[in-house]
This record gives C-alpha cells, sequence and structure tokens, in this order.
C-alpha cells in the first residue's frame, strides 16, 4: 500500500482530503510516511509532515520493530517529534521527545495482556496514565485511537490512526473488517478451508491467534516448523538406515515424533538450534566411520554416510552464525545495546538523536582523485579525538558490531566504500558495512562545533547510497 486518501464529506460536500504516502525498503519494511492535509479540499496542501522509521531487524521479538520514529515539517524538514521504542520479548517503554515545547521527554511503560495488546500506560513512576480497551478483532473501545499516548496498541503493533489500519509488516490490517488490504501470497490448503480465504485475518480466529508478519498466524507459523520439522527427520532417519543396510522407514514414526517437537523448539531458540546441530556432528561422524571401515557397504551407502556427515557439519555452522547474529533466544537487538551516555541524562542509543537534513554537495578535487586502492585496516582501538567521552562511544558501538554481522570495520580512517574502494581523503570516524551490504558512515563531534555537518555531507558526496550519522556528545 503505498498511497491513501482518505475524504470528509459534511452534507454531501466534500470538505477534507487527507493523504498518506508510505515507501518501503526491499523487504517490503515501511520506512517513511508522509502525511499531507487538505483542510477545506480547495486543492491546496495546508500542512504536510513526514515521518521516518528506524527498523531493527535483529531483536528479541523475532520480527523487525521499529525502534526510532522522527517527524518532521515536510517543508521546513524542522523536526517536531521523535519516539524512541525499547524492546525485550516485547514493547516495553517509549519515550517522546516534543521539539515544539521545552519539557521534559516522556517515558511511558507498556503494559501488556496475554495477547499481546497494550492494556494500560504508565508513567516511570508506576502511575497509570491511559487503559485501552478492545474487541476481539483489535477495534477501540472507549478510547479514540488518534489521542492515545502510543501508536503500540492490539496485538503490541502499531496502529496508524490516520488511515485507521494496523501495520503488520507484509500487509496492513483493517480491525473494522476484521481483513487484510492485499491477497495472501500463499494459496491456501484444502484441509484447512479457512487458509483458503485470502483477506481473512488469523483464520476468523483473532481470540486464539495473533499475525505478526501478516502472512503465518504465530499458530501457523510453529505448526509448519514442527511438520517440516518431523518430514526432514523422517528423510534424515531413512538415510541413514539405506546406509546401514535397514529399511528406509524403520523407526519413522519416533523420528517424526522427535523432529516436530524440537523443531519449533530450534525456530526460537538458535541456542537449542545449535546444540541439536552439535549432536547431529556427534553421531553423524561416527557413524559415517563405521560404514565406510564396513567392508559390506556399497558405494552407495558410503557416499550417503559421507553426505550426512558433511551435512551435519554445515548444520553446526549455520546454527553458530545464527547464534552469534541473533544471540540464544530469539533474536538479539545488537545496536539497541550500544548506548552513549551524555552529561545529566540517563543511557540513551546513539541514533535516537535526531539527524540533521544533509545538503548534496559536489565532491572536492583531493577525494575525486584519490587511489582508489583501500588502505590496510588499522586498529580498531585507535581514538577519533581528545575527548574521552567520544572514544568510549565508539568502542561501545565497535562492541556491538563484532557480534553483528558487520565487517570492514575501520576508526578514524579515510574513506572506503562498500565495495572496498577509497573514495575519500577525508577520514570518518567509524565506516562499517551491514550484514545486508550497506555501509555506514559515523561522526561524533560536541555541541559547540560547527564541524559535524559539513562533514556529513563531504562524506555523502564521497558515498551517495550509503548511510551516514551524526551524534554530537561533549
Amino acid at each position: 500500500m503505498s498511497v491513501v486518501r482518505i475524504e470528509t464529506y459534511v452534507a454531501n460536500i466534500l470538505s477534507k482530503i487527507v493523504t498518506s504516502k508510505f515507501e518501503y525498503d526491499t523487504n517490503g519494511t515501511k520506512v517513511q510516511k508522509i502525511v499531507e492535509t487538505d483542510s477545506d479540499a480547495d486543492g491546496n496542501i495546508d500542512s504536510s509532515t513526514t515521518t521516518t522509521y528506524l527498523n531493527d531487524n535483529n531483536n528479541f521479538t523475532g520480527y523487525s520493530q521499529v525502534i526510532e520514529e522522527i517527524k518532521r515539517d515536510t517543508a521546513t524538514q524542522a523536526v517536531q517529534k521523535a519516539f524512541v521504542y525499547l524492546f525485550g520479548s516485547d514493547a516495553i517503554s517509549q519515550t517522546e521527545i516534543d521539539f515544539n515545547q521545552i519539557l521534559e521527554d516522556v517515558v511511558l511503560v507498556l503494559l501488556k495482556d496475554g495477547h499481546g495488546s497494550t492494556r494500560f500506560v504508565t508513567n516511570v513512576n508506576a502511575a497509570i496514565e491511559e487503559g485501552y480497551n478492545y474487541d476481539a478483532y483489535g477495534n477501540a473501545l472507549g478510547f479514540d485511537t488518534a489521542a492515545a499516548m502510543t501508536s503500540l496498541l492490539y496485538a503490541g503493533e502499531q496502529f496508524d490512526s490516520t488511515i485507521n489500519q494496523l501495520y503488520l509488516r507484509q500487509r496492513w490490517y483493517n480491525p473494522s473488517a476484521g481483513t487484510f488490504n492485499r491477497l495472501d501470497p500463499f494459496a491456501g490448503n484444502f484441509t484447512d478451508q479457512q487458509s483458503l480465504h485470502k483477506y481473512l485475518y488469523t483464520h476468523g480466529d483473532p481470540v486464539n491467534g495473533t499475525d505478526p508478519t501478516g502472512l503465518f498466524t504465530l499458530a501457523g507459523r510453529l505448526a509448519t516448523a514442527s511438520i517440516i520439522g518431523g518430514l526432514t527427520s523422517i528423510l534424515g532417519n531413512g538415510l541413514a538406515n539405506y546406509a546401514n543396510g535397514d529399511p528406509f522407514f524403520q523407526n519413522a514414526a519416533n523420528a517424526y515424533v522427535m523432529g516436530a517437537i524440537l523443531a519449533p523448539v530450534a525456530l526460537f531458540s538458535p541456542g537449542v538450534a545449535l546444540a541439536l546441530s552439535m549432536y547431529g556432528v556427534a553421531t553423524a561422524v561416527p557413524f559415517a566411520v563405521d560404514v565406510i571401515g564396513n567392508k559390506d557397504s556399497t558405494t552407495g551407502q558410503k557416499m550417503v554416510a559421507l553426505s550426512l556427515a558433511g551435512l551435519s557439519f554445515l548444520g553446526v555452522k549455520g546454527a553458530a552464525r545464527n547464534v552469534r547474529v541473533n544471540g540464544f533466544w530469539q533474536n538479539s537487538s545488537l545496536m539497541k545495546s550500544v548506548q552513549v551516555k551524555t552529561k545529566g541524562s540517563s543511557s540513551n542509543p546513539p541514533n535516537a538523536q535526531p539527524q540533521p537534513t544533509l545538503r548534496k554537495i559536489p565532491r572536492t578535487a583531493n577525494d575525486k582523485n584519490v587511489n582508489p586502492d583501500p588502505p590496510e585496516p588499522l586498529s580498531t582501538s585507535r581514538p577519533i579525538s581528545k575527548n574521552a567521552e567520544q572514544n568510549k562511544a565508539v568502542q561501545r558501538y565497535i562492541e556491538a558490531l563484532r557480534k553483528s554481522e558487520a565487517k570492514d570495520i575501520r576508526v578514524n580512517q579515510q574513506q572506503v566504500n562498500a565495495n572496498r574502494q577509497r573514495v575519500g581523503v577525508n577520514r570518518p570516524d567509524l565506516q562499517f558495512t551491514d550484514s545486508k551490504g550497506k555501509r555506514w558512515y559515523i561522526e561524533w563531534d560536541t555541541k559547540s562545533s560547527n564541524r559535524g555537518i559539513p562533514h556529513g555531507e563531504r562524506i555523502l558526496a564521497n558515498d551517495p547510497k550509503a548511510n551516514t550519522l551524526l551524534f554530537t556528545l561533549d
């Protein structure tokens, strides 16, 4: 869904038009929303705001989550409000920063019910600020969603009060109709008639199901993992039987039950998946040795046994990578663990700082003529300035990066892009390439200095497709 136009009529006369325009990244994740309001339907836009969303794909919930949203005036790019969200296994709190008022940041703690819906929000002193009720399909009962203190409402998901729909990543959900905005790409299962309905939310059973991806209910995801795990276990058991000279389907029922039980657990716990894969190596390797050493084994049996051993090592490699990236239980929010401490405030993620608008400027002659061969990476423990707090912030960031799939981490070195080409003689404080191949450049500056924005603009000129973050820290 890219554009939604809502028209308001009074006495059959068009009186107001609100147009919402959405942008998504290559994974289909929402990254920006522009709301244009024509308050008297005269064809002229009276106000326009742009909201950008910073998404964290690696967190304990297992799904992409918005961890920061910044609302700006579209014309002036002046920041109006910002919201920063803290997640554990679910949303924990939200911090609202209002740039139009000189007030302290408003921190709210979100209290959920068993369905994951936000029922109460409290302040930091545990005093209840608001309460929310919903019907089974998520329609608000007794409160106005547009005036609610949080947008994380039914099922703990973001509700867009401008279009009155719930954002479920791959699709939008309309609670008033109990349906999604577009077809389900899944063809359906004839043994499950509800799955043949292309728009229905949670198979028409919202009391017992949720659908955080817009594609599968949580129960459906577990059931799918269980079936795949059981069938895979039968196949592995059958191949082992063949290599050992036993009937293919011997102990198939036991194998299916074991796979069906363990697969859903491994789905939510990379640590369990790693343990199971290591157990696979411990059994597959001695088994392969026995089969290969048996003079009565055929060539086919030896090849199957050897293949099972090789697959077990690949399983360990993949499981270890998953643990390294996502942690032992569900997914770990790596970048949220990076914190910058500023004087007089508690620890906040550095990406909570509103970002300035950077101009497009031409590259300098020195940057254009730079030798494209990249310099060798130097020690990442080297300082970026004489400011001790900034140097500590960089090291905290690097510590989190090392737990992720970040590559080519450089500190205070000449600018190198994602293709490992030197593109400038300037020296970003920190640069790295994330797991999706995106290059990031980060600069730290003091509040009294005016060098941060020119540095950011030069970085952007040398590598327009990269992401640039500018932070201030005294």
